[in-house]
């Protein structure tokens, strides 16, 4: 398997096994980079796919851009966003960190964050990704939205996705830090470490991606 999907989705299912194979590799941040740039694809290219079809965001849109247009707009913006909450994930679990750590752990750092941060955007990508394989094979986005207004399966699955990916992100940041800059913290610091990177990152994504 190529070593970037085995990140991504590794680190969904087997965290701890992918952050110890990354650390494992000669050039651990471009490998997370890479994990990174694939997840920022697969969010660019559906967001293709649904400004082509004429879909709109199903949330709110926060940053005065047109809805009709957002999500060609998007397909530009969302790899800087996601390179943003991965910088500002990082400057949270790097915070707390003793003065004379080498460049070595903060790129060791830096690189299993980014890991994290793309295992727990992927879990978050599939609703969207649902939405546009259904719109392709012929669905309105009007049905789309009514049949998410209907309690049952979709509408469990699409929120509890969303609530899985929230989820995931405050732990994988958490093992993430206690694997990087923070070996010797204390599970409550370590904790309250990832804690607020995830909560970092997941404002930038609910600000920018829909």
């Amino acid at each position: 398997m190529t070593s970037f999907v085995f990140y991504v989705a590794g680190t969904a299912y087997a965290p701890l096994k992918s952050m110890q194979r990354l650390l494992g590799e000669p050039r651990p941040l471009l490998a997370s980079a890479r994990a990174v740039g694939f997840v920022g694809l697969l969010y660019a290219l559906t967001s293709i796919v649904l400004a082509l079809l004429g879909a709109v965001p199903l949330a709110p849109v926060f940053i005065g851009l047109r809805p009709e247009n957002y999500y060609v707009w998007q397909m530009i913006f969302v790899i800087p966003c996601i390179l943003l909450a991965w910088g500002l994930a990082t400057a949270v679990v790097l915070g707390p960190r003793k003065r004379g750590r080498d460049r070595a752990d903060v790129e060791k750092t830096l690189a299993l964050i980014g890991v994290a941060l793309a295992g727990s955007l992927f879990v978050a990508w599939v609703p969207t990704a649902f939405e546009a394989l259904f719109m392709v094979i012929g669905m309105g986005q009007m049905e789309w939205v009514e049949l998410l207004s209907r309690p049952g399966a979709w509408q469990v699955l699409y929120t509890g996705l969303y609530i899985l990916a929230g989820m995931a992100a405050a732990v994988l940041l958490t093992m993430a830090a206690g694997q990087g800059c923070l070996p010797k913290a204390g599970r409550g610091k370590t904790g309250a470490v990832g804690l607020a990177a995830a909560t970092v990152a997941a404002a930038v994504f609910m600000l920018f991606i829909r």
